[in-house]
């Protein structure tokens, strides 16, 4: 049996065999046969209303921003532990260093910093290149994640 006689045969997978071999020929960069495992798949007709496109963006929004701020969160206590906790959670030699160094870092100041001052203090601590989120990009990318699903929605719309 050949790819193709296996490919004839892709419109009678049921949901749940479909889904994860489109998921397992995405992960092996199979492309087309991704795409031809979702374009065998029977169609259904709904009816949305118009909002529901900027409405499942929202949602997607809200979970992605809730992520964020846990990971913040974590990020945050992590620091903090560094910082003062340094005596009752030892990790030794390297991590003792990051925490002198968070502890000295005027990050540590109860005063909000600049984003000049947060890039600098990015630097020092080895984070690179690493950019300091804006409001105005925090916005922007809000933005791009509800028009994408608008988009997405609105596709066969024309």
């Amino acid at each position: 049996m050949t790819i193709n006689d296996l490919a004839k045969l892709y419109d009678r997978l049921t949901p749940r065999e479909r889904l994860p071999l489109i998921i397992a020929a995405s992960e092996r960069g199979d492309q087309a046969e991704a795409d031809r495992l979702a374009h065998a798949a029977p169609r259904m007709e709904l009816r949305l209303p118009d909002y529901h496109g900027l409405g499942e963006g929202l949602l997607w929004l809200t979970l992605f921003h809730m992520i964020g701020q846990l990971d913040l969160g974590l990020e945050f206590w992590q620091g903090l532990a560094l910082a003062f906790g340094r005596e009752a959670f030892p990790h030794g030699p390297v991590d003792q260093a990051r925490a002198e160094r968070l502890w000295d870092e005027q990050a540590a100041r109860l005063l909000p910093l600049t984003g000049d001052e947060a890039a600098a203090c990015l630097r020092r601590l080895g984070a690179g290149d690493a950019k300091v989120p804006t409001i105005e990009g925090s916005f922007q990318a809000m933005r791009a994640v509800i028009d994408q699903r608008v988009a997405w929605w609105n596709v066969d719309k024309g």
